[in-house]
C-alpha cells in the first residue's frame, strides 16, 4: 500500500489530508521525533496499516464500493495482525478463511 500511496500522491501533505486530525497530529509527532533522532526515512513508513487503508480508500479510486473495500481492508488487517503479532498463526486458521482473505487482497 505504501508504494501505491507514494505513486498516487506527490507529497506527504497530500495523503496526510486523508487522515483524521488526531492521526495527522500523532504521525507528525512521530516523524518529528524520528528526524530529531536521525531516524527518519520516509513519512509513509510512520503510518499504521489502518492509516494506509484509510488513505487508499479515501484517495485512490478502487474497483469496488467503499463499503466493500473497507470490509476487505478489515479482513486483511485481521490476518496481518494475526501473522505479525503471532496471536493466531495464519496456518492455524481454517484454510477457507485465509484463502478467501488473500483472494480479496
Amino acid at each position: 500500500m505504501a508504494d501505491a500511496i507514494g505513486r498516487r500522491f506527490e507529497t506527504p501533505g497530500r495523503w496526510l489530508e486523508k487522515l483524521s486530525a488526531e492521526r495527522r497530529k500523532k504521525i507528525s509527532q512521530v516523524i518529528a521525533d524520528a528526524k530529531s533522532d536521525d531516524g527518519f526515512v520516509d513519512e509513509i513508513l510512520f503510518t499504521q496499516f489502518c492509516d494506509k487503508s484509510d488513505i487508499v480508500r479515501k484517495g485512490i479510486e478502487l474497483p469496488r464500493s467503499a463499503t466493500s473495500a473497507a470490509d476487505v481492508f478489515r479482513r486483511a488487517e485481521k490476518l496481518r495482525n494475526a501473522v505479525a503479532h503471532g496471536n493466531d498463526c495464519a496456518w492455524l486458521l481454517p484454510p477457507r478463511k485465509t484463502s478467501q482473505c488473500w483472494s480479496e487482497i
